[in-house]
């Protein structure tokens, strides 16, 4: 637990941030979102921050594990924090179980789910985080978007979503299978063998690298930035009165020393740990 509480905190610039404490009314969470290609798309200031986390798991265990956070509300497009009472798998290496932490969660993950698009599209965030917003005009809302995070909505979406193996077991250990493949392995080395036996999901990141190449990969992942900036732009508009921070959980791989993801990669890479921090009042 000391371990964890001295770690919890974003850096931005030489000052440390308890993003919890920090003060906002509306804290944006983009899931796997990184620095430099925020930056080159946001038409904004936008600081770099430090996030203590490379991992949603990690970010989870790190920033809310250790306490009770009341008078929030969690709209949560990623089912590593819902209220069923689930925890996060035994393979993420982490511990947390948002319902022992959080008062009030929203499991848009759930309901919102899109079976075509493999993801909770962030138009489904918006409604929710709408109505709760009105509902509860004095409770303080974090929004946790799934997006820049894969399945690609650019590419019409995939197979499989942020946290979604928490909830699925199927799933579960055929992300076993990948990260341990991946974590020995480079990622197109692993792809490359899978697509020559017939073993690439049709819909998967890896089926979508071998279509389109490295640039095709970067290029989704900076219209799906383009697309969450969108809602994140119509949600703040909406309710101009309130204190927004856009940050991200963590970072993202796009090919840098031979990786793609954040899952099965344990350094703290510079693309893994730098992410955005916008404070709009």
């Amino acid at each position: 637990m000391d371990d964890i509480t001295e770690n919890y905190r974003y850096k931005v610039g030489e000052k440390e941030y308890d993003i919890i404490s920090h003060p906002w009314d509306v804290l944006i969470i983009l899931d796997a979102c990184r620095y430099d290609m925020f930056k080159e798309i946001y038409r904004g200031e936008v600081q770099k921050a430090i996030s203590p986390a490379t991992c949603t798991p990690e970010f989870l265990e790190k920033v809310f594990s250790w306490r009770r956070i009341t008078g929030t509300v969690y709209v949560s497009g990623n089912a590593y924090i819902n209220s069923k009472g689930i925890p996060l798998p035994e393979a993420s290496g982490y511990q947390f179980n948002a319902v022992d932490n959080i008062e009030s969660i929203i499991d848009v993950w759930e309901t919102g789910w899109s079976e075509e698009l493999g993801t909770v599209h962030p138009e489904e965030m918006n409604k929710h985080a709408m109505v709760s917003l009105d509902v509860h005009p004095d409770k303080r809302h974090i929004i946790h978007y799934v997006q820049p995070h894969e399945p690609y909505l650019y590419f019409g979406g995939g197979i499989g979503g942020a946290g979604y193996a928490t909830t699925n077991n199927s799933l579960l250990w055929k992300g076993k299978i990948s990260r341990v493949l991946n974590r020995f392995l480079p990622n197109e080395t692993v792809w490359k063998w899978a697509y020559r036996f017939g073993q690439l999901p049709p819909r998967g990141k890896g089926m979508l690298w071998i279509e389109n190449g490295r640039e095709g990969l970067i290029r989704a992942y900076k219209e799906d930035i383009k697309l969450v900036l969108r809602y994140v732009a119509q949600l703040y508009k909406r309710y101009p009165h309130k204190k927004f921070l856009i940050t991200a959980d963590h970072g993202e791989l796009l090919g840098e020393y031979k990786r793609y993801g954040h899952t099965a990669v344990k350094k703290r890479y510079q693309q893994l740990v730098e992410v955005p921090w916008v404070e709009l009042c």
